[in-house]
């Protein structure tokens, strides 16, 4: 056990110091998307520098001016042990030669009288304890799924490479993003300290602007990665580095420049080693073939006999890395079933193309295996190795496994893949689909034999995932998913699995982009990849509180854990209960720290159409007729044409009174792929606040089954009664429509092959007079604001600064804007001041 926190420990230092001290470290060149700032808007920033803490959560456009509210200190929180990323931002209208950054020594400090000051004679962290790297951008486009890789998709730029270059220029009108990782010392004191970031020109080696940084760390303490609780699985890919340097499969100089890579992943808390047993057990998938480790001859007696030397090196090498729990061999399952060995007759290696089911492949495993499991006794691993599989049906898998226990009783075996009921007995390590699940009683056996039942992401799962093109905050939130559906752990097929260029273009012939790979040539990390280190270091916190909480009666606390872990249960992402927010709440329970504020509502949250089918959705799903009777103030509407987004919003309201009933009429425009093939939802706020909420009364009705044709939805009337609890004023009805084949519509975010339809509703009481509400209101229709009035509005970014001046305007379109979060201030003509705010993406 010394031995292994030793070597532990040893992995941090060399983590710290820069991780790649073997390795050099090559300047390259970031790819161009071709997308040109506006300079118009860049100009109304004053000439200089701008430096800000900014948000992990958001990828922040190149060429765009970033949205975020200007700071220069702030505060995170820590436990001992724990890993910790923050991001900060430059950026500035005109080009500011090299920049490099500098972090200081943490000094341990309190507040007195107001002020933090530093404590006399207290502790100092070192300012080796935190690095601060320029965060590089990469190509990437919105491909979400599996198959042949698009070429029709417009490419993008996201940061995503943590760089190992300390100084940049910052060329005119563009953002620069920063990334610190702190690493907590364990022996830390508790307390706060106060360090600092100062972005120094390089050539004369003044400070520019300085950042403050406070980091308050906890008594608790993280287990060392190695003794984590967390299953970790990314499948290794050697091969991609020994191309990519130019150097042989498997010489000193290979493993050398492996190290750096390996020692990143097992700081992770990595359990796995991939090792492979015959050649290219995934077809053509990869950019780099896959060869054994395991040389296998047939000879010219019949007989056969196995090299493990390479094997062995590998299991041995990673294990120097702090990556030595378990060994998973691939495969007896190949996806092509093609096994290649050298044949002494013919002088040259063959291929073997079989099945589970035949003779030869009997012969052949049964061979491999009696020597192997000595082999592995020998050397003390038989207990931790196994056979491993990926996305293999049943009857393969069944088969493959009685050849095994024919072989070597006991040689146990891993799979990756669909759930069957079949194998749940029978395999060691069982990663199912991330939609599927195992039964408690299947779980508790399991975990009572000390099985692995984890769960996995791949190019099918659209999201929460691991691309490049994910939001960062999706990284940190899959590990804490699994916990929260009582996995032990995760996997991913690939940690290293490099394309042609991987610091410069993330997309493959093959699946989405980033799919293949988290780490950088370098080795550079990831903001993806700290992001999901984030995720782990919460699911060992998570376990060690409610273990204290249990302890210690703490049932108060105890619950608000595990209904902040329960919202992560749901792999949904949607626009009230994104991955950020989940995670930022999850974060601040664990940290005893101030929780996130709620973000105020403005404006009703967005629906959209899915790109797939979406024109198909547009010309084809609409309603053509509206209608309200017993209302106030009625409605009547109808048109002939579809809208030009897949979304209505309805310029003059309803008004309805509380306690009373109306009627809503619903006709669908009639074609050959009309709304009968859809179900429809009608939400309506009635408190108010701005906000749909589907757990509430305010998922008024719903219509439609699923897969099947819904008839009823072409022409139907409903009877909506208004809560007596309902909170008078403006207000808005939705009617949401999905197609039949998928999840019933909510009311926010993406709607596949659907509709939706918004209704001005405004609510009374008995003695309100209908007078006092008919004065008409602004609304929104697409993307233009409509104004009963004439006004001068000013539209702001949200760093505050001025983007546009309109004088007496009463329609205002938003489209040009850059991504990002405005607002709009409008002056009426009586002086009365309103505010409206909007988002670009």
């Amino acid at each position: 056990m010394k031995d292994k926190l030793f070597l532990t420990l040893l992995m941090w230092a060399s983590l710290i110091s820069g991780f790649c001290a073997t390795v050099a470290e090559r300047p390259y060149t970031e790819a161009d998307d071709g997308v040109r700032a506006d300079k118009e808007l860049w100009k109304q920033l004053e000439e200089r520098l701008y430096v800000s803490w900014a948000s992990r959560d958001v990828h922040y456009v190149k060429t765009a001016i970033p949205q975020l509210r200007v700071k220069t200190d702030t505060i995170v929180y820590a436990w001992r042990g724990e890993r910790v990323g923050i991001e900060a931002i430059l950026f500035s209208p005109v080009y500011i030669k090299k920049l490099s950054l500098r972090t200081s020594d943490w000094a341990k400090t309190q507040m007195v009288n107001g002020q933090w000051s530093i404590v006399n004679d207290g502790p100092i962290i070192p300012a080796s304890q935190c690095t601060a790297r320029f965060l590089r951008y990469v190509l990437t486009d919105d491909f979400k799924t599996c198959g042949t890789h698009p070429s029709d998709l417009a490419p993008y730029l996201v940061p995503d490479v943590i760089d190992l270059e300390n100084s940049m220029t910052l060329p005119a009108c563009t953002t620069r993003p920063v990334w610190l990782t702190l690493e907590v010392p364990r022996d830390a004191e508790p307390g706060i300290y106060t360090l600092t970031l100062d972005i120094v020109e390089t050539s004369s080696q003044t400070v520019k602007e300085q950042f403050t940084l406070r980091v308050n760390v906890q008594e608790n303490i993280l287990p060392l990665p190695g003794e984590q609780a967390f299953h970790l699985d990314f499948w290794q890919q050697p091969y991609s580095l020994s191309r990519y340097e130019s150097v042989g499969r498997w010489s000193n100089k290979h493993f050398e420049l492996l190290r750096p890579y390996m020692e990143l992943l097992a700081r992770a808390g990595q359990s796995v080693v991939s090792t492979i047993l015959f050649y290219e057990p995934w077809g053509s998938q990869s950019y780099d073939k896959f060869d054994p480790m395991i040389k296998t001859t047939k000879k010219r007696d019949g007989s056969w006999s196995y090299d493990y030397s390479i094997f062995d090196r590998w299991v041995e090498f990673m294990a120097s890395c702090g990556i030595d729990k378990q060994i998973d061999c691939f495969t007896m399952i190949p996806w092509d079933m093609t096994f290649r060995y050298y044949d002494e007759v013919q002088g040259k290696e063959v291929a073997l193309k079989t099945t589970t089911s035949a003779s030869e492949y009997k012969e052949l495993w049964i061979s491999f295996l009696t020597s192997f499991a000595a082999h592995l006794q020998e050397k003390g691993w038989f207990e931790k190795t196994m056979i491993a599989m990926d996305e293999r049906d049943v009857t393969n898998m069944l088969e493959a496994y009685n050849v095994a226990q024919e072989a070597v009783p006991g040689f146990r075996m891993a799979l990756a893949g669909h759930y069957h009921q079949e194998l749940v007995d029978k395999l060691a390590d069982y990663c199912i689909s991330f939609w599927q699940t195992f039964s408690a009683e299947e779980l508790q056996n399991r975990r009572a034999k000390g099985w692995f039942s984890t769960t996995y992401t791949c190019c099918s799962t659209k999201k929460p995932n691991i691309f490049t093109n994910s939001l960062p905050a999706e990284a940190a939130f899959i590990p804490v998913f699994c916990i929260a559906n009582n996995f032990d752990g995760f996997l991913h097929w690939s940690w290293m699995n490099w394309p042609e260029n991987p610091l410069t273009d993330s997309r493959f012939k093959l699946f989405a982009p980033g799919d293949t790979y988290c780490i950088y040539p370098g080795p550079r990390s990831s903001v993806r990849w700290e992001r999901f280190i984030e995720g782990i270091q919460q699911t060992e916190k998570i376990r060690i509180l409610r273990e204290q909480y249990q302890a210690d009666g703490n049932t108060k606390a105890l619950n608000k854990l595990n209904k902040a872990v329960e919202a992560c249960s749901t792999s949904k992402i949607t626009y009230y209960e994104s991955a950020s927010k989940r995670v930022n709440y999850l974060e601040s329970v664990l940290n005893n720290a101030p929780e996130p504020p709620e973000e105020e509502v403005f404006a009703y949250c967005l629906v959209m159409l899915d790109d797939e089918k979406r024109d198909a959705a547009i010309e084809k799903r609409w309603l053509s007729a509206v209608t309200t009777t017993h209302c106030l103030q009625d409605l009547e509407y109808s048109t002939t044409t579809h809208s030009v987004d897949g979304y209505v919003r309805i310029p003059t309201p309803i008004i309805v009174q509380v306690g009373k009933s109306f009627r809503l009429k619903t006709v669908a425009a009639q074609n050959d792929d009309d709304l009968r093939y859809c179900r429809e939802v009608i939400y309506a706020d009635w408190n108010c606040d701005s906000i749909f909420d589907p757990t509430s009364p305010e998922k008024v009705t719903s219509l439609g089954k699923a897969k099947t044709a819904n008839t009823e939805i072409l022409n139907h009337t409903f009877t909506i009664r208004v809560p007596a609890t309902a909170t008078p004023g403006p207000s808005r009805l939705r009617i949401c429509f999905a197609d039949a084949w998928r999840d019933e519509p909510m009311p926010c975010g993406e709607m596949y092959k659907g509709f939706a339809m918004d209704i001005p509703m405004h609510i009374v009481t008995e003695d309100t007079p209908v007078k006092n509400v008919l004065e008409p209101l602004p609304y929104w229709e697409g993307k233009t604001l409509h104004l009963p009035w004439p006004v001068t509005l000013a539209v702001y970014n949200s760093a505050g600064a001025l983007v546009d001046m309109q004088q007496q305007k009463q329609n205002y379109t938003i489209t040009g804007y850059l991504p990002g979060i405005y607002i709009i201030e409008a002056v009426k003509p009586n002086g009365e001041r309103l505010q409206f705010k909007f988002a670009t993406n």
